[in-house]
């Protein structure tokens, strides 16, 4: 067993919660490969999650654990989010009349109030002992994701497996010469994780 594999099975080992992340827009390989990841990992009695930053689509609709992959990786932190260009806020203040925290946005001159509709909540300042990042060539991939959760996106906590080259975790697994699926598969057998039909 090489090094990076001994290294992943070490981590692995000991991590209490684990972290998949695959690409924006990714291929039907890279969605069933970090799927049947998720699955085994799970199996082995982890706590695992899986998140992309952006929504599974029907073309992968027969893989099983599809509903399982999120666009948020959650945490502890409640972001609000206005979803409306940053020119029109004037400004933000806040206060605690009647006992509860009121943030009040002032929109810019000749700009429309914002409705309820231009708020979302979200959640951040997630946190894994591991993260693995399926069919990445580069951190970027991943997305608004990693550009939000940069605590959580450290390159110590990262294990980068994928068919690309790429090199920006401590662990990287990478092997341009099969598919994310075979790679995974490969490493499910190597690390004695969970192996079944739905995997």
């Amino acid at each position: 067993m090489n090094d990076q594999l001994q290294e992943l099975k070490t981590k692995l080992g000991t991590a209490q919660t684990v972290l998949l992340s695959i690409p924006t827009n990714p291929s039907q390989d890279v969605v069933a490969s970090a799927l049947a990841l998720y699955l085994s990992i799970k199996q082995s009695g982890k706590t695992v999650s899986i998140v992309a930053s952006s929504a599974p689509v029907v073309r992968d609709s027969h893989l099983v654990g599809l509903d399982k992959i999120s666009e948020d990786v959650g945490g502890t932190n409640l972001v609000i989010t206005l979803d409306v260009p940053e020119n029109i806020i004037d400004k933000v203040t806040s206060n605690t009349e009647g006992g509860h925290l009121n943030l009040i946005i002032a929109p810019a001159k000749g700009a429309a109030p914002l409705t309820a509709q231009n708020v979302k909540f979200g959640y951040s300042g997630a946190a894994a002992d591991l993260v693995m990042v399926i069919g990445a060539a580069d951190l970027k991939d991943i997305g608004s994701l990693a550009e939000k959760e940069l605590e959580l996106f450290k390159t110590e906590r990262i294990a980068n497996i994928s068919n690309q080259v790429g090199s920006f975790g401590a662990i990287n697994i990478t092997d341009p010469s099969s598919s994310n699926s075979e790679l995974v598969t490969a490493l499910l057998k190597e690390l004695a994780l969970p192996l079944d039909v739905d995997i």
